[in-house]
């Protein structure tokens, strides 16, 4: 019996559109890596003249701090997991997430979230809830990235003169930026803009059942561990930088990272930010370090990062093999918090 050819020409179709949009995102971080790479080449003479060093002692501390980091997210997202309803162990949630991670790099950039709903279906987990505390994991990492970077706002802005963006540093401007960071993740907040995408989309969006004063407490534990993953890249950047660096570059390098670092979430069409992020930090840091070296610590960074995420694969690998950690059905009566939409 032969096919619909309607069917079959709307399938090329939708196939045609899946290729070009790939090959555009692969084209764009294409295009950001050759800008960075175009900042390193046009300063070749100067890093020639003063190569980067690499001080071990720095590099060991900043690969600490990167790993101290990635355990902590699969902590946070574990805790956002048990606040939905459903019930995970700590080594299970780092095996699911960091087994998931890597599929990120592939095209499109979200593969590794599909991966970790994935598999925690397959560990007897609930699709809706576990991609609730998806949701709320990745807007946690932006926010408490942004509230970790608001100390060194006036560091970034600065051109010359250290006066010229002192204004964005006024302790009741950070208050105010800070307090609008908390609004925004109200339940009523965050399920308002849900609700408004699933109007635009036409496709069901899951709802935000967690109590405000649970998401607050979130919210301070992403800020601290924002602020870990920025400290440990400013080691990275003492452990490479060819002279000795002034706090003040240091805290460059501190809220620098962190703003690509959100670049890079919201370049979420990318896989993992590639390109956007190198590109942010080339950005930021070159009017304060001048040129080559924010390009090298652009794509060092990036090395440094994946390097890192192999670090918790393997570990993740390795749990998976010694494990004999039986799933535990989520338990039938109340959870320890129940869902609610206000404090």
């Amino acid at each position: 019996m032969a096919g619909n050819p309607d069917a079959t020409n709307d399938g090329r179709t939708r196939l045609a559109k899946t290729r070009l949009v790939g090959a555009l995102r692969v084209a764009l971080s294409a295009l950001l890596l050759v800008f960075v790479g175009r900042e390193l080449a046009r300063s070749w003479g100067d890093l020639r003249a003063q190569p980067l060093r690499l001080s071990p002692g720095w590099a060991t501390l900043s690969f600490a701090g990167l790993f101290a980091f990635l355990v902590v997210c699969s902590e946070a997202w574990r805790r956002w997991v048990l606040a939905v309803g459903e019930k995970i162990g700590a080594a299970n949630a780092f095996r699911i997430m960091y087994t998931a991670n890597l599929a990120k790099y592939l095209p499109g950039g979200v593969w590794g979230l599909v991966g970790q709903v994935a598999l925690c279906r397959k560990q007897g987990l609930k699709a809706l809830p576990v991609s609730i505390a998806v949701l709320l994991e990745m807007a946690g990492q932006v926010a408490g990235a942004t509230l970790a970077l608001l100390p060194s706002l006036s560091v970034l802005v600065v051109r010359g003169d250290a006066s010229t963006g002192g204004w964005i540093a006024h302790p009741m401007i950070l208050i105010a930026f800070a307090a609008a960071i908390a609004g925004a993740m109200h339940p009523r907040v965050m399920n308002l803009g849900l609700a408004l995408a699933q109007a635009i989309s036409k496709r069901p969006m899951p709802r935000i059942h967690v109590r405000y004063r649970f998401i607050l407490t979130m919210l301070v534990v992403y800020a601290a561990n924002g602020a870990l993953f920025a400290a440990a890249f400013a080691c990275l950047g003492r452990a490479l930088s060819p002279v000795p660096l002034a706090p003040t570059d240091e805290l460059a390098l501190y809220g620098a990272f962190l703003v690509s670092w959100n670049v890079g979430a919201f370049a979420f069409f990318l896989p993992a930010g590639l390109g956007a992020r190198e590109a942010a930090l080339v950005v930021l840091l070159t009017p304060r370090l001048g040129p080559g070296v924010p390009a090298t610590l652009a794509l060092a960074s990036r090395v440094w990062l994946v390097l890192g995420e192999l670090a918790a694969f393997a570990v993740a690998t390795t749990l998976l093999r010694g494990s004999k950690e039986p799933h535990e059905p989520a338990p039938t009566t109340s959870p320890p918090e129940r869902p609610s939409s206000s404090a």
